[in-house]
C-alpha cells in the first residue's frame, strides 16, 4: 500500500488538479482510493481510463475508488503518450474563492490551531508592469534535471527571452558540482545570440550534483551580473553540495539577495521552498506553472508590479502566527499560506496586511471546523511554524522543532520517519507550550547568531586561548603544514557523460576514476558527484566520495563533503578529523584548528581512537605553524597552545591513518616491512620499530601505524575488510589511507582510496605497493 498525501493544492483556471501516480509496470490489478477531506471544495470529481468515477460520502468528506487492470510498462508509457485522459485526474473547485480554511485543535497545546490560504484579490494591484533590464539566469544542469526539470527549466528560459522585449541582455550561469559562464558576458538578447547559446546549452550532459554557493559565488564575484536588474533560478534548489543551510547563505550573500529574485515550480515537483523564500523575499516571486499549463502567462509573470509588505497587525483572538517564506512584497492572484493560533474561547479571527497601495484585511472563522480535522489541521499549522524555526540555524529552535516534527510526524533535516534499530536510539521530546512562541524564539536565536564559519556542533566549547591563535592563523599568510600533491587542473567537462549503472554507486565511482584517468578531471568530478546527487544523506557514500576526492588531490571539494557528514552525524568524531585534513591539504590551518579543537574534546564512541589521532594532527599543524612562521604572532599562539595541550612534536619518520566510510565494521591495517615482518592486530610491534597502535573493530577507523626510522628499502601496505555487523546498504566499503613520510623539509603526505569487498578471511589487498 501506498499513501499520498497533497497538502498543498495550487488552483489553476479555478480547478485544482492532481495526477495521482500509478505504476508503470503493474503485475496485479491495482486498487486507487481518494479520500478529501473536510468541506473546502465544491464539484469534486475523479476520472481515470475515460470514466468519471461515483464518489460516496464519508464521515471525513468524499471518497473514490476505482481498479485499474495489470499493464505492462510499455502499454502504459504507450497509451499515456497517446490519450492524457488515460491518467487518472481529480479536480475540484475551491467552495471559497479566495480563502481556504484547516482548523483544529491539539491536547498538547493552548488555542486552536489553523491553517490558512488567502489569495490575493486581482484587483489589488495598479497595472505597473516591470522593465526586467539586463538580467541573469543561473540554469541547473546536475544529473537531477534528468527528470523534467532541465527541459521546463529550457523551455522556460526560451519563452522569457523571445517575448520580454525589455530584456536587453542578458547571461547564462550554468551549475552542476561548479558553476561556469556560458555566455561569458552579456548577451545582446538577439535571435542569432539566443540560438548560438541554446546550441551550447542543448550539447550539455546532465552531471553531477547541485551547488546553489557555486553558482552565487560566481555571480557575486563578476561586477557586471552582481549589479543585474533582475536574477532568475532555473532549478528546484534542492542542495546537495556545499552550503545548504539557508541563514547561512543568506548572511553570505545578503547585498545579492536584495534585488529582485525569481523561482519556479513545475506540476507536483519538490521543490527547496525555504531556498525560494529567501531568494524572493525582497522584491522577487515564486511562479508556479500548473500540469497543462501554456507558459505564455508564468514567462511573463515577472513583469506584474508587486505590493510591498510594509506591516501585519492581527486581532485580539490571534495568539501568535506565521506567514510562509515572510514575503516582502504580494502579487495578486498570489496565494498566501499562513498558520495561527487563536484563543480557545474564540472562533473569529483578523488579519491586516499594510501594503504600500492600502490595508488588505483577511477575515475568517473556524466556528464549523468538524473535529475530524483536528489533527489535519495542527499537522499543516505544525508544517507551516517547523518551517520557519528551521530557518534560523539555532539549538533552541531546533529542538522546539523537533518536538513539533515529532508529534506531529514530520520530515525535515531534524526528523525523519526511519525506523530505528533499537527504541534506545529515539528519544522523543516533549512539547512545552510556552516554548512554542515564534517572537521570543526568534528574538533569542539572534542573540546567539554567530559567525557562520563557526557555526559548527561543539564550537563554544573551543577555550578563549585556541580562538586566539584561529583569529591569527587567519591574519597570517597560509603555512603549508604538509606537502601534499597540488590541486589538478579542471576543464569544464560539460559535454561529457558518464557511462554507468545509477542504481550501483561503485559504478559510478569506477566511471568517474576512468575520466580522471584520462585527465578529464571536470567530468571525473562531475561524475563523481553524481553519487551525492543520488544519495545526499547516505553518508557511506559521502565518505565514499571524498576518499576518492582526497586521492585525486580535490581537497577544497573533500572538505565540502566531510562538512555534510560532519554537520549529518557531528556525534562521530571521525568526520572532524577527515574534514580536517582535508582542510590541513587545502591550506586551510585555520578551519582545520576549529575541527582539531572540537575533536580534542571528543567524548563520545571510539574516544579511544579519535583524541590521539586529533592530537597527532594538531601538532603537526602547531610546529609547522611555529617552524615557517618563527617571528609571527600565529607562532607565539602556536607554540603557548602545543604547551597547554602537553603536544610534542612528531618524530616518527613514517605513519599510516586508515579511516574507512562504514560503522560497525572491522577493517584491518597490515604492513610488510623490509625485513619481511608483517605488522597487523595479532603482531602490532615489529623488530626493526614498527608499530600498530590498536585494533579498531568498531567501523569507521582509524587506525595508526608508525615506524621511528624508516626502512632504505620499501614496505608494502595493504587493507583486509573482515566485515560488517550492520545493513551495509548500497555504498560500497572505501577506505582512505594517509601516507606520511618526514623528511628535512617537512612531512610529505600522500592520499590513497581502494573499494573493498568483504572477505571474511585474510584476503589482503594492496594499496601500496612501494612505500618508501
Amino acid at each position: 500500500r501506498v499513501v499520498v498525501a497533497y497538502d498543498r493544492p495550487l488552483r489553476f483556471e479555478e480547478v485544482v488538479r492532481y495526477y495521482p501516480p500509478i505504476p508503470d509496470n503493474r503485475q496485479a490489478p491495482t486498487r486507487i482510493t481518494i479520500h478529501s477531506l473536510g468541506d473546502n471544495w465544491s464539484e469534486s470529481i475523479f476520472q481515470i481510463e475515460g470514466q468519471t468515477i461515483a464518489a460516496r460520502t464519508t464521515d471525513t468528506g468524499l471518497s473514490w475508488s476505482h481498479t485499474i487492470q495489470s499493464r505492462s510498462a510499455t502499454t502504459n508509457s504507450e497509451n499515456q503518450q497517446g490519450n492524457q485522459n488515460t491518467r487518472p485526474l481529480w479536480y475540484a473547485k475551491a467552495r471559497s474563492a479566495d480563502l481556504q480554511i484547516l482548523a483544529g485543535s491539539d491536547a498538547s497545546l493552548p488555542g486552536k490551531l489553523v491553517h490558512l490560504r488567502y489569495r490575493v484579490p486581482e484587483d489589488r494591484t495598479d497595472n505597473r508592469q516591470r522593465n526586467t533590464g539586463n538580467a541573469v539566469f543561473l540554469l541547473d544542469v546536475s544529473q537531477s534535471t534528468r527528470t523534467n526539470t532541465f527541459q521546463n527549466s529550457l523551455r522556460m528560459l526560451r519563452t522569457i527571452l523571445e517575448n520580454d522585449d525589455s530584456i536587453s541582455e542578458f547571461a547564462v550561469i550554468v551549475f552542476d558540482v561548479r558553476a561556469q559562464d556560458l555566455s561569458t558576458g552579456w548577451t545582446a538578447n538577439e535571435a542569432a545570440t539566443r540560438n548560438a547559446l541554446f546550441q551550447k546549452i542543448e550539447a550539455i550532459k546532465l552531471e553531477g550534483a547541485t551547488n546553489v554557493t557555486a553558482a552565487l559565488d560566481l555571480l557575486n564575484n563578476t561586477v557586471a551580473y552582481r549589479n543585474a536588474q533582475s536574477f532568475f533560478l532555473l532549478s528546484d534548489g534542492q542542495i546537495t553540495w556545499e552550503e545548504d543551510r539557508t541563514a547561512h547563505l543568506q548572511a553570505r550573500y545578503a547585498q545579492l539577495l536584495a534585488k529582485p529574485w525569481f523561482c519556479y515550480s513545475y506540476g507536483n515537483q519538490s521543490v527547496n521552498r525555504g531556498l525560494f523564500y529567501m531568494l524572493t523575499r525582497s522584491g522577487g516571486r515564486i511562479i508556479h506553472v500548473a500540469d497543462g499549463q501554456s507558459l505564455a502567462a508564468p514567462a511573463g509573470a515577472h513583469r506584474s508590479g508587486g505590493m510591498r509588505m510594509e506591516s501585519i497587525t492581527v486581532g485580539d483572538t490571534v495568539m501568535d502566527y506565521t506567514i510562509a517564506g515572510d514575503p516582502g512584497q504580494v502579487y495578486a492572484g498570489q496565494t498566501l499560506e499562513m498558520a495561527l493560533r487563536l484563543k480557545p474561547d474564540s472562533d473569529n479571527f483578523q488579519m491586516n496586511l499594510q501594503l504600500e497601495t492600502g490595508p488588505l484585511v483577511i477575515k475568517g472563522s473556524v466556528q464549523d471546523s468538524p473535529a475530524v480535522l483536528n489533527q489535519l489541521a495542527g499537522r499543516a499549522w505544525a508544517g507551516l511554524y517547523v518551517d520557519r524555526l528551521l530557518e534560523w540555524e539555532d539549538g533552541a529552535a531546533d529542538e522546539v522543532a523537533l518536538a513539533l516534527s515529532q508529534h506531529f510526524a514530520l520530515s525535515n533535516r531534524l526528523a525523519s520517519f526511519i525506523i530505528l534499530e533499537t527504541d534506545a536510539e529515539y528519544k522523543l521530546y516533549a512539547i512545552e507550550a510556552n516554548r512554542v512562541d515564534l517572537d521570543a524564539l526568534h528574538s533569542a536565536a539572534q542573540s546567539r547568531a554567530r559567525d557562520s564559519e563557526a557555526n559548527i556542533a561543539r564550537y563554544e566549547t573551543i577555550p578563549a586561548e585556541a580562538l586566539e591563535l584561529i583569529a591569527a592563523l587567519r591574519k597570517s599568510e597560509a603555512s603549508r603544514v604538509w606537502q601534499t600533491t597540488p590541486a589538478p587542473g579542471m576543464n569544464n567537462g560539460l559535454g561529457i557523460q558518464g557511462n554507468y549503472n545509477e542504481k550501483e554507486l561503485e559504478s559510478i565511482a569506477s566511471a568517474a576514476r576512468r575520466l580522471r584517468e584520462q585527465n578529464e578531471n571536470g567530468a571525473a568530478l562531475r561524475v563523481l558527484s553524481t553519487v551525492v546527487e543520488l544519495r545526499p544523506r547516505d553518508d557511506r557514500a559521502l565518505r565514499m566520495v571524498g576518499f576518492l576526492l582526497m586521492e585525486w588531490n580535490m581537497y577544497t571539494e573533500a572538505a565540502h563533503i566531510f562538512a555534510r557528514s560532519r554537520q549529518n552525524r557531528p556525534f562521530e568524531g571521525q568526520n572532524y578529523l577527515l574534514e580536517s585534513m582535508a582542510l590541513i591539504s587545502a591550506g586551510r590551518p585555520a578551519d582545520a584548528a576549529i575541527r582539531l579543537e572540537i575533536a580534542l574534546k571528543h567524548d563520545g564512541r571510539m574516544n579511544e581512537y579519535i583524541v590521539p589521532i586529533a592530537r597527532k594532527l594538531y601538532a603537526d599543524l602547531l610546529f609547522a605553524i611555529q617552524s615557517h612562521n618563527a617571528d609571527s604572532i600565529a607562532a607565539d599562539l602556536a607554540q603557548k597552545r602545543a604547551q597547554a595541550l602537553g603536544l610534542t612534536e612528531n618524530t616518527a619518520q613514517g605513519r599510516l591513518l586508515l579511516f574507512w566510510n562504514m560503522d560497525d565494521s572491522d577493517m584491518d591495517l597490515h604492513v610488510r616491512e623490509p625485513d619481511g615482518f608483517e605488522v597487523y592486530y595479532e603482531k602490532p610491534e615489529s623488530p626493526a620499530g614498527g608499530k600498530l597502535f590498536w585494533d579498531n573493530t568498531a567501523g569507521l577507523g582509524p587506525e595508526l601505524y608508525e615506524i621511528a626510522a624508516f626502512p632504505t628499502d620499501s614496505m608494502k601496505v595493504m587493507a583486509n575488510y573482515y566485515g560488517a555487523q550492520s545493513v551495509e546498504g548500497r555504498a560500497p566499503a572505501t577506505t582512505l589511507l594517509g601516507a606520511f613520510r618526514s623528511n628535512a623539509n617537512g612531512i610529505q603526505v600522500r592520499w590513497y582510496s581502494q573499494i573493498l569487498e568483504a572477505s571474511g578471511e585474510q584476503k589482503k589487498v594492496t594499496i601500496i605497493s612501494s612505500w618508501k
